[in-house]
């Protein structure tokens, strides 16, 4: 699927905002983008607000001024003056700019945005733009990202944009015959691009870095922003398979591919390297990695002090071989490193971390095979990652404790959610059981488990009272929501792969649901009579929670076998938790 005229069509609103009083004397102008609704026509020409208001609210807040500067304006006045005004704004830095569109009549807001760390000087007008959305719901970016991507990166550079990088653009247009470890079968083959996007959230579109592209193409690569603001971009493959068939029961189903009809193996040249960008001028420069293993599917691990520590994955082989080992990165000398970390191999595993950042802990759930029926083995460790010192893992209690409980399980989403009591929480989310000795099942099957853990250091438990998500999901998202925003502690799970069985293969959804830990159940959210969910099916999608604690929903597989071919989108959409009560007014602090 790519992007239609709707998602390329863009609104702007020009509010003009003057600070008066004494000591005050500071201007700020408001330049608003908006995505238009389907049918409705742009005007940027004309400047006008959404259709669907009649008014909005803008307000500006920050610590230190003495309560919120808030006022109501009519859009029928707004364009008749050509202005609005919004006087005793104090000038100083970090202040708050948020906005509420409404109908007068339903007194609810229906398009919502902020932006934070604006600076408002005296006798000076600063100017901002603002991206708004659809607040409580989703809506589309102004454009699409210049290529489909599926298993790609999205970092949130420093200045608040997201680097978009790689992943796969294309796969076969219909089934080939794949090999691995000497066993035929099904497969769609995936192919990867070096193409860079850059997502500006101030005005709601990609840019597409035309100046600039990735040394190799890769896909199943990572992305980790180092301590002086550039990404380091590491290992990944040129081409993998998604597996269709499975003769010999279930296995992994996306691996690197082995084998490509005489091209040589999916590696190409990206496992084996790294490229450091800088978001400053948005080149690239080839890192030899020399003396380490070259790998996919592996996690990047942020370790205190600013290294990176790259954990698992898989590495050449037929079929891949899976890793327990890392590889670290330090920016001051340039150079990678291997060194044991992980008691088992892990690939498609999505680690937490928790507690105190300056503790380097990591929560390992999945990635690994079952040890035999209804046995799910070691299925998490955690890891304690350092500067001066190799990684450590340790066993959790409740990998003995609570057996039954556990899952050896791949491709789920995990979140970090904020302490209670001292005690650091994660939530895990379904994911995908491919192993046949675990419940002798002949295919792949997707899981609606969750569970959440309290990870008291030695005491580590599963909570019991655990309910079960309202849909199966592999290859899906979890994203922990700013209570900054929300008020509350909240997970938003999103999209995945719903099912996978021999006729119709992998079944995309857009279905969204919100885990709350005070209630220990999902439930979903409601606009008017409408349930929110995604504005498409995505699996293999990237979430990034952005400065304005929206969140940005980008890229991945889309389509519902057998009626629609599975395909790779290029489209994204945003989710704005603000609550739509114009009760509701913004609150000091950013998710920055």
């Amino acid at each position: 699927m790519t992007g239609n005229g709707r998602l390329a069509r863009s609104c702007v609103l020009a509010l003009f905002v003057a600070g008066c009083g004494a000591e005050e004397g500071g201007g700020l102008a408001v330049q608003i983008f908006f995505t238009p609704a389907p049918g409705e026509a742009a005007s940027e020409l004309r400047g006008d607000p959404p259709a669907d208001i009649s008014d909005f609210r803008l307000c500006v807040t920050a610590q230190d001024m003495e309560g919120r500067r808030c006022a109501n304006f009519s859009v029928a006045d707004y364009q008749k003056a050509g202005r609005s005004r919004l006087g005793d704004i104090p000038t100083g830095n970090d202040r708050k700019v948020s906005f509420q569109g409404f109908q007068y009549s339903r007194q609810e807001a229906s398009w919502c945005g902020e932006l934070s760390g604006v600076t408002i000087r005296k006798n000076q007008t600063t100017k901002v733009s603002l991206f708004i959305s659809g607040c409580s719901d989703f809506t589309a970016t102004r454009n699409a990202m210049s290529s489909p991507r599926v298993f790609h990166t999205a970092t949130r550079l420093a200045d608040g944009r997201v680097l978009i990088a790689g992943g796969f653009k294309s796969l076969s247009g219909a089934p080939e015959i794949c090999t691995a470890g000497g066993i035929q079968f099904s497969c769609l083959r995936l192919q990867a691009t070096d193409q860079l996007d850059v997502y500006d959230p101030t005005r709601g579109e990609f840019q597409a870095l035309t100046q600039a592209q990735l040394k190799h193409p890769r896909g199943l690569h990572s992305a980790s922003l180092l301590p002086d603001g550039r990404v380091l971009l590491v290992g990944g493959c040129e081409r993998a398979v998604l597996r269709l068939t499975f003769p010999a029961g279930p296995a992994p189903v996306l691996v690197v591919d082995p084998q490509d009809q005489g091209l040589g193996d999916g590696w190409g040249l990206a496992g084996a390297t790294a490229e450091i960008l800088d978001p400053a001028t948005f080149t690239t420069a080839e890192l030899p990695m020399t003396g380490v293993t070259p790998r996919a599917w592996h996690v990047p691990l942020a370790v205190p002090g600013g290294q990176v520590l790259l954990v698992g994955g898989t590495g050449p082989g037929d079929p891949p071989v899976e890793l327990s080992t890392a590889v670290r990165f330090d920016p001051l000398s340039m150079a990678f490193s291997e060194v044991p970390a992980l008691t088992l191999a892990r690939h498609g595993s999505a680690p937490a971390s928790f507690g105190d950042p300056a503790a380097g802990e990591f929560l390992f759930w999945g990635g690994s095979h079952a040890a035999g029926p209804q046995n799910p083995g070691l299925f998490a460790e955690i890891l304690t990652v350092s500067a001066g010192s190799d990684p450590v893992s340790r066993t959790p209690a409740f990998v003995t404790t609570q057996v039954s409980r556990g899952w050896p399980g791949f491709y789920g989403a995990n979140a970090e959610l904020p302490s209670t009591g001292g005690t650091p929480r994660v939530l895990i989310t379904g994911g995908m059981i491919v192993d046949k000795s675990f419940n002798n099942q002949d295919l792949p099957f997707t899981l609606n488990q969750f569970r959440l853990i309290d990870l008291a250091a030695g005491s580590e438990t599963m909570q019991e009272n655990q309910n079960f998500m309202s849909r199966f999901r592999a290859f899906h998202t979890a994203t922990t929501l700013s209570s900054v925003i929300t008020e509350q502690d909240e997970v938003m799970v999103a999209g995945g792969f719903i099912s996978y069985d021999s006729v119709n293969g992998y079944k995309t959804q857009n279905w969204v649901e919100f885990f709350s830990p005070s209630t220990m159940a999902f439930t979903s959210k409601q606009v008017g009579a409408r349930t929110v969910t995604l504005l498409i099916a995505r699996a293999g999608h990237t979430a990034t929670l952005l400065s304005d604690c929206t969140v940005l929903v980008a890229g991945g597989f889309t389509g519902d076998p057998p009626l629609t071919r599975l395909s790779i989108t290029d489209t994204a959409e945003v989710f704005n938790p603000t609550p739509r009560a114009l009760e509701h007014l913004p609150v000091v602090g950013d998710c920055r």
